[in-house]
């Protein structure tokens, strides 16, 4: 199973280059008040064990969190953030696991703004992970 951690640290590393100083990446159900800028990813279940059972698919929730009171700082980084996922070479290790293939269940939609006037986009992915 692919650890949360794990797929928050690979998306690090995808986002570090499209944003100028960089953008916090955080796992796990808790929204921190503060940077403004956030991805957040969360594990929302998936397709389960496949290719008997040598790969698992895993879908996993990512959300974008922009600048205050600016709509295009958010959808802008969603969109970028999308495209680098859709285009990561794949296989790829992440964590200790090859994953085989990404695949985008939904591309970046607006969420909601939040009571600081942020907006936020959401995205899911299903990820085919070796078991």
């Amino acid at each position: 199973m692919l650890a949360v951690a794990d797929l928050a640290a690979w998306l690090s590393g995808l986002a570090a280059p499209l944003v100028p100083g960089g953008v916090r990446v955080v796992s796990g159900e808790w929204e921190p008040p503060t940077p403004n800028r956030l991805v957040m990813v969360l594990p929302v279940g998936g397709g389960g064990l496949v290719m008997e059972e040598l790969y698992d698919e895993e879908a996993f929730s990512v959300h974008v969190r922009g600048a205050q009171g600016q709509y295009a700082d958010a959808e802008g980084l969603a969109i970028a953030l999308d495209k680098a996922i859709v285009a990561a070479p794949t296989p790829v290790t992440i964590g200790t696991l090859n994953v085989a293939s990404i695949w985008r269940v939904s591309p970046p939609r607006f969420h909601q703004y939040d009571a600081a006037r942020r907006s936020s986009f959401l995205a899911s992915y299903i990820f085919l992970v070796q078991a």
